[in-house]
């Protein structure tokens, strides 16, 4: 249970902070942590031979989903702009 709140949450940050980055647009915050969940995945595999999980790649996307969530309501509750 533990590890699977470690997933979730290491990309929970990500969307958040990419969110904000990227002046609230969902879809370029969607696309770069598909970009690095990709990436990861890759290196995974390259260094721990036949090691691919489709359940990790769904729990770093939910993550990242979770992030935009919680960052699109923080900027609208707190009134942030971005400038």
């Amino acid at each position: 249970m533990l590890n699977l709140f470690g997933k979730v949450l290491l990309f929970v940050t990500l969307g958040f902070f990419d969110f904000y980055y990227f002046e609230g647009s969902t879809k370029d915050t969607l696309i770069i942590c598909l970009l690095f969940i990709v990436l990861m995945q890759i290196a995974l595999f390259a260094i721990f031979k036949n090691q691919f999980d489709i359940k990790n790649c769904l729990l770093n996307i939910i993550g990242g989903l979770v992030g935009i969530f919680v960052s699109n309501n923080l900027i609208k509750k707190a009134q942030l702009r971005f400038y």
